[in-house]
């Protein structure tokens, strides 16, 4: 399965390109963290999986 990686540590350009690709169908499998937990709108995801939700603050 072709997969890539999307975080916050890679350039913007690097970033642009995995989505690119990723939408393009030329990536199966994107492993990513909360960085694009919101504002990607690509409708053929069919399933995402959380690993770990982010902590809040129950007061």
């Amino acid at each position: 399965i072709s997969s890539d990686v999307l975080h916050g540590n890679l350039s913007q350009r690097k970033r642009e390109y995995v989505l690119t690709n990723f939408r393009q169908g030329k990536i199966r499998l994107l492993i990513t963290t909360d960085l694009s937990a919101r504002g990607l709108d690509i409708p053929q995801v069919d399933l995402v999986i959380l690993t770990s939700p982010p902590q809040v603050n129950l007061i």
